[in-house]
């Protein structure tokens, strides 16, 4: 018994809490299993399973030498990583959670990029993808795309931000790359296109795992009175009690506490996209447990990971507040009336598969308009030094 860890002593006693309230609630569980089922299936499976297949076929094909290559300006002297960890960041800001740590993790496990490294990219590669962002929150739950893209600006720079920080962190690595490419390259497409569609359905099935059980657990405490009590709690703090669902279904889960930030807070549009910015940038308890799957078989720590998601929720809404300020007379749409939330998107597969296509190409010019800054910056730096 001395043996025995807190951390498996608090196992035992949420999954027994867990049980009993499945027992307790088996009709609110079957509800919120039914509504995380649709979720998964209009926006879950849509937006991230082509890019899991993508990130597996890049890592197949090599292509961390070419991005190396071109993003070497921005990887080495901004975030203090080796540049072949630029698959990481560019697949972390152009898809969504959690590939950007699946491919950093792959990487790791490759040999690519040492795990010091891999430990501080974790913080700030692994990010909301523009199709949830643009899509589901701004186009969907606000009914305004310009939310959803001042939305994804703020998310981008926070991450930026996130990665500039940290750079001051970790020991210095001298690490060669011992990953054979022979074996690979020998392989032929198809076989990797197999292994590539084989490895995204295992994720993708954990994915919706963790949010089929998230969303259970969050229609279980909102059926208990949980978030009356933590209302009472705000104003005896003298705090607004609109904040309370918002706050706790943050806290579990992004799109959830999304969605409530959208509910709770229509008549205050600034503090609903400021509440928005520090969801998405904290990412949820559900997207943690997610990434500490996907890097275990990296053997990764996530000290740094959750360091650097708690600064991203601190940053970000910092950043949308100044975003909204510089759309100058755009901000007088701000005004304090309610904001339109339908349910789900009601848009079919190929729509969804249209729209991920035109954010990818979104999320990568975006990117692209980043490295050219940056390099203009390098020379004129060089040029005045």
């Amino acid at each position: 018994m001395a043996n025995i860890k807190w951390t498996h002593i608090l196992g035992i006693a949420v999954t027994v809490f867990f049980t009993a309230l499945l027992l307790a609630n088996p009709s609110v569980a079957l509800s919120g299993a039914y509504s995380a089922l649709i979720l998964c299936g209009t926006n879950v499976i849509p937006a991230l399973f082509p890019f899991f297949v993508c990130s597996n076929l890049f890592l197949s094909l090599h292509v961390t030498a070419y991005l190396g290559q071109l993003l070497r300006p921005v990887m080495q002297p901004l975030f203090r990583v080796r540049a072949e960890g630029a698959l990481a960041f560019v697949m972390g800001i152009i898809s969504g959670y959690p590939i950007g740590a699946k491919v950093t993790a792959d990487l790791v496990e490759q040999g690519a990029i040492p795990r010091n490294q891999g430990e501080r990219m974790l913080a700030f590669c692994n990010n909301s993808g523009p199709l949830f962002l643009l899509g589901a929150v701004g186009s969907g739950m606000l009914g305004n795309a310009k939310f959803g893209i001042l939305l994804y600006l703020a998310h981008f720079l926070s991450s930026i931000t996130v990665g500039l920080t940290l750079r001051c962190f970790g020991t210095k690595e001298t690490y060669r790359c011992t990953a054979s490419t022979e074996k690979a390259t020998s392989k032929p497409f198809g076989a990797m296109l197999g292994d590539a569609i084989n490895n995204a359905a295992n994720s993708i099935f954990m994915v919706c795992g963790f949010v089929i059980l998230f969303q259970i657990f969050l229609a279980m405490l909102d059926n208990l009175g949980i978030v009356i009590l933590l209302e009472h709690f705000m104003l005896r703090l003298h705090l607004p009690a609109c904040l309370a669902r918002p706050i706790l279904y943050s806290f579990f889960e992004p799109t959830g506490g999304c969605r409530a930030c959208a509910q709770s807070l229509a008549g205050s549009p600034l503090l609903c996209l400021m509440m928005i910015s520090a969801a998405v940038g904290w990412s949820g308890l559900s997207i943690h447990l997610q990434v500490a799957a996907m890097v275990r078989h990296a053997g990764l720590r996530l000290h740094y990971y959750w360091g650097g998601k708690l600064l991203q929720a601190i940053v970000a809404p910092f950043y949308t507040f100044l975003l909204m300020i510089g759309m100058g007379d755009s901000v007088s749409v701000f005004a304090p009336q309610p904001i339109s939330v339908p349910g789900p998107l009601p848009l079919s597969l190929p729509q969804l598969t249209a729209l991920s296509a035109v954010y990818f190409l979104l999320g990568a010019a975006l990117l692209l308009l980043f490295v050219l800054c940056v390099r203009r910056y390098r020379k004129r730096f060089h040029t005045s030094g």
